[in-house]
């Protein structure tokens, strides 16, 4: 008889079905609704902060059309993630209400229980000795799984 796998459940940018995609707030329900892991995506900002967001600038999510590593941490925070949920309705239920990017160190540190598959999606400057210095300081390399589409 084959061996039988356990059966994770990925939340795919979080729920983002519900609310703005890899947010903290995205993350959270995602942990309440009971999910294995998170499916994230990171990039470097311009002080070198690791930042969650999927695409390489601002424009889906905000509507502003800069590249997170043309930004500060601080300059992208003062940007509004909710702008880029679009509910059914054609509504953005969410903007306005304080909805910020996050760096993948709070995260990981805000949902420790989960496990977290992270997708490098720069090449550069590459971010792997920056992700690999933060997991190792937080001691989350037995939770965290790093995937690229760069060989590098």
């Amino acid at each position: 008889m084959p061996a039988r796998h356990p059966r994770l459940l990925y939340a795919h940018r979080g729920a983002a079905v519900e609310l703005p995609e890899n947010t903290l707030p995205a993350f959270r329900r995602a942990a309440e609704i009971g999910v294995d892991a998170i499916e994230t995506d990171v990039h470097l900002t311009a002080d070198g902060h690791v930042l969650v967001s999927h695409d390489p600038s601002a424009l889906r999510m905000t509507g502003v059309g800069v590249a997170w590593r043309d930004l500060t941490l601080d300059q992208a925070r003062a940007l509004d993630v909710g702008w880029g949920f679009v509910d059914r309705a054609g509504q953005r239920p969410h903007l306005g209400r304080g909805i910020r990017v996050c760096t993948l160190e709070e995260a990981l540190r805000e949902l420790p229980h989960l496990r977290f598959n992270v997708d490098l999606k720069v090449h550069t400057p590459s971010p792997v000795p920056t992700v690999l210095a933060l997991l190792r300081r937080l001691g989350a390399e037995d939770r965290v799984t790093l995937a690229s589409f760069h060989a590098r």
